[in-house]
C-alpha cells in the first residue's frame, strides 16, 4: 500500500492563502540584458508580478532604491539574487554577496549556505545530460538542503529534457524509504530581451506578501508553476484553486479552472487522468499533475511515497 509521505500543500489554506506571481530569473543590462533594472522592474510590475528575483550574472542588482524603486511603494517583494555562471549556471536568492567565484558547483553551493541563501539550478537542460550529471545534482541536493529547486521551464521551453532531469533527479532524492528530499520545480523567464517575458512564471501560495513568508513557502514547495507559450502578461493558463488530500481514502484531489484535462505523472508515465488520483494501488516513488489547456500548463509539485511491505510467514 502507498503511504503519503511528502505533501507539499500540507500547510496551505487554499481558503485564505492568496497567490502571488512570482519569476526567479531575470536580467538586465546590468550584465546581459537589453533593459535597465528600473525598465525591467516596471515591466513586470505591470504585468501584476508581486515577486522579482533581478538575477544579472555574477553581480547583484540590489536593492532596488539604487535604481529608485520601492518594491514596498510598488506592493511587490524584491528578491536579492545572480546568476553565478563560473560553472553550470546557479540561481543564488536571498543573499546580497556581491560574486561567488568558487571553481566548482559544489564549492558555490556551499558558500550561499554560508550566506543563508537559496539555490535554484538554472536550465539544467543545457549541460551535459546523462545519469552522472542527475546523480551530481541529487547529491548536492542530499548534501544541501538549500538547494530548494531546477528550472523545469526557461526561457519558455527551450531546453525540453528540463522535465526529464528533474524528474530523475526527484527519483534519486525520494526513492529511500527514508530521508525523502525533494527537489522543487519552477518556471522563469531567465529574461535577457522582452522577447522573453513573460512565457513562464510561479504562483506563491502565501498567507501574506513578506519575505519571510516567501522564505517558508518556497521551502515546503507551496507553489505551482505555469507555462504559457503566448506571453500574455495575464496568466492564461489553468490555475489551481485547491488540492486536497485525504489519507483515509488515499485519494489527492485536485481543482482549478481553464484547463480541458489533467495528467497525473510519475516517473516514467502518466498514471492518471481524472481530478481525482486514486493511489491506493500507486507504485512509484512520486505522483505530480499537470493541468493541460489550449493556452498553456500548469504544474504541482511532486507528491512523495513510502510504500508498506507484505511479511510473509
Amino acid at each position: 500500500m502507498a503511504i503519503l509521505v511528502v505533501n507539499p500543500y500540507a500547510g496551505v489554506n487554499w481558503a485564505t492563502y492568496e497567490q502571488y506571481k512570482a519569476n526567479f530569473h531575470t536580467h538586465t543590462n546590468e550584465s546581459d540584458g537589453a533593459a535597465t533594472p528600473a525598465a525591467t522592474i516596471d515591466l513586470y510590475d505591470a504585468a501584476g508580478y508581486e515577486i522579482l528575483a533581478l538575477t544579472d550574472h555574477d553581480l547583484t542588482s540590489y536593492p532596488w532604491s539604487t535604481y529608485s524603486k520601492d518594491p514596498a511603494a510598488l506592493g511587490m517583494i524584491a528578491v536579492a539574487g545572480q546568476e553565478i555562471s563560473t560553472n553550470d549556471h546557479i540561481v543564488a536568492l536571498f543573499s546580497t554577496e556581491a560574486a561567488y567565484e568558487d571553481a566548482d558547483e559544489d564549492a558555490t553551493v556551499a558558500d550561499i549556505a554560508a550566506h543563508n541563501g537559496l539555490v535554484i539550478m538554472a536550465h539544467p537542460g543545457q549541460y551535459i545530460n546523462n545519469d552522472v550529471k542527475d546523480t551530481f545534482y541529487a547529491q548536492l541536493k542530499l548534501d544541501y538542503p538549500l538547494l530548494n529547486g531546477i528550472e523545469v521551464y526557461n526561457q519558455g521551453d527551450k531546453y525540453e529534457t528540463d522535465r526529464r532531469i528533474w524528474d530523475r533527479v526527484n527519483i534519486l532524492t525520494m526513492g529511500g524509504y527514508t530521508n525523502k528530499k525533494p527537489v522543487w520545480g519552477y518556471a522563469n523567464d531567465d529574461m535577457h530581451t522582452v522577447a522573453n517575458r513573460f512565457c513562464d512564471f510561479n504562483f506563491m501560495l502565501m498567507p501574506e506578501l513578506t519575505e519571510t513568508a516567501l522564505k517558508t513557502c518556497m521551502t515546503n514547495g507551496a507553489f505551482y508553476f505555469c507555462y504559457e507559450p503566448g506571453k500574455t502578461g495575464t496568466a492564461d493558463v489553468p490555475r489551481i484553486s485547491s488540492i486536497v488530500v485525504d489519507e483515509e481514502a488515499h485519494t489527492i484531489t485536485i481543482a482549478g479552472t481553464d484547463y480541458t484535462s489533467v495528467e497525473w505523472h510519475s516517473e516514467i508515465e502518466v498514471v492518471g487522468t481524472d481530478e481525482v488520483f486514486d493511489y491506493n494501488i500507486f507504485h512509484g516513488v512520486f505522483v505530480r499533475a499537470v493541468l493541460v489547456s489550449a493556452t498553456g500548463k500548469t504544474y504541482t509539485q511532486p507528491f512523495g511515497f513510502n510504500h508498506e511491505v507484505a511479511v510473509i510467514l
